[in-house]
Parts: C-alpha cells; sequence; structure tokens
C-alpha cells in the first residue's frame, strides 16, 4: 500500500484549486483500489493509513480552512523538547508526514505566496527544523524517500515571476519534511479560465500523477 497526503490550501468558495486537485485524486483511482479519508476522522492521532485495508493507495485528505491551529509563535520549546508545545491540529501532521510515501499539495498564490493557512502550516514545521539539526533526532525519518508534486493556481495573466514567491516557500516546506518535488503545474489566469476547458494543464496533472505512482519510496 502507498500512502499519500493531499494537501488543499485553498480558502475559496470557487474551489478552482479544488477542482484541480479532485481531478489528480481521480487519477490517483486509476492506477488501482483507492480509500480516501478526510484528516477531520483522523484527527484524534489513532488513525493510521493501514486502516483502509487491501487498497492500493491509501489517501489522507487535509482540507486546511477547516483545520483549526495557530502559526509558530517562536518560543523555542521545540528546540529543547523535539516537539511543538501548542496542542492543535498540526500536532498530528507529523506522524502523517512522516509515514507518507508521496504528498500532492494544491494551492493558490495569495499576493505572491502562500495562504495564511498554509504558511502557519509551514512555519510550524520549526519543531521538524529543529528536531533535525538542533537535537539531531528528526521528527520526520530522513531515512526514507518520499515525493511530491505541487498544483498552483493565480489569479492573475501569466506572467514571468508570478509563482517564484510559493515556489520559494515550498522549497523549504519540503526539505522541513524531507521530500523530493518532481513537479509543478501551474495554472494562471484562474479568475477567468474554467480549469475543466484547460486540457493542456489537466494533461499536465494525469502525467505528474503517473510519474509520482512510479518512484521507489523504500529507501
Amino acid at each position: 500500500m502507498k500512502k499519500i497526503l493531499v494537501l488543499n490550501a485553498s480558502q475559496s468558495k470557487r474551489a478552482v484549486t479544488r477542482r484541480l486537485l479532485d481531478f489528480a485524486i481521480e487519477k490517483i483511482a486509476s492506477h488501482g483500489s483507492m480509500v480516501q479519508t478526510s484528516f477531520a476522522d483522523a484527527v484524534d492521532g489513532q488513525w493510521n493509513y493501514e486502516d483502509v485495508g487491501e487498497a492500493d493507495y491509501s489517501v489522507l485528505y487535509f482540507d486546511l480552512k477547516k483545520l483549526t491551529y495557530k502559526g509558530c509563535i517562536d518560543c523555542g520549546f521545540c528546540s529543547k523538547h523535539r516537539r511543538c508545545m501548542l496542542k492543535d491540529d498540526i500536532k498530528w501532521m507529523y506522524r502523517y508526514f512522516d509515514e507518507a510515501d508521496y504528498v500532492i499539495t494544491a494551492s493558490p498564490i495569495y499576493f505572491g505566496g502562500t495562504p495564511s493557512k498554509f504558511k502557519a502550516l509551514i512555519d510550524r514545521m520549526q519543531a521538524v527544523f529543529h528536531s533535525k539539526y538542533t537535537l539531531m533526532d528528526s521528527l520526520i525519518s530522513r531515512d526514507k524517500n518520499r515525493f511530491a508534486i505541487n498544483i498552483l493556481t493565480g489569479g492573475e495573466p501569466v506572467s514571468e515571476t508570478q509563482f517564484a514567491g510559493i515556489k520559494g516557500e515550498l522549497k523549504y516546506f519540503y526539505k522541513s519534511i524531507n521530500t523530493e518535488e518532481l513537479q509543478d503545474i501551474l495554472l494562471s489566469d484562474t479568475d477567468r479560465v474554467d480549469p475543466n476547458e484547460e486540457q493542456d494543464v489537466l494533461a499536465q496533472i494525469e502525467f505528474a500523477i503517473e510519474e509520482l505512482l512510479r518512484q521507489e519510496t523504500t529507501a
């Protein structure tokens, strides 16, 4: 069984980003049996990817706007204790990141970067950073190969630097969780275009999913 962690960082009810992410998940299902679980059903920390039974793919779906958590408060606790002192939905996510084989992130860009809920999640990976580089005992194993793809959307027409900010944030996010980025799928001008009619983008997502699922995750 392959374990797939999905992050939906969209705040919008228009759901352009969500529709592209749904398409990606459909493509996972076309490669074998799949069970999707919402993080809302796993929030007690007792849920395991294997709980779905004999499926080929166990997908754990995080809709960030529905979760309750704060950003990093820079208290220094994690530099001494290998965990974050804040008791909210993030505390379960470290384990689910650790166990995942693949990560799929879907996010719009807000003012050139990540939406606030996603940025707060990224900042909370400070606990992982300190576990790796200060305490030398990583919360997320460095001995496992993990791979990720990103589906990124922007409301404005395409420009050369449109996605530069969010790509920089994602670079350090994945470095923190010991995951290799494989591909970015980009869609601009989403204030005007219908994602279901963007056949080139849909084809890119389909190809990216195929490439993702081919990756060997055993170290």
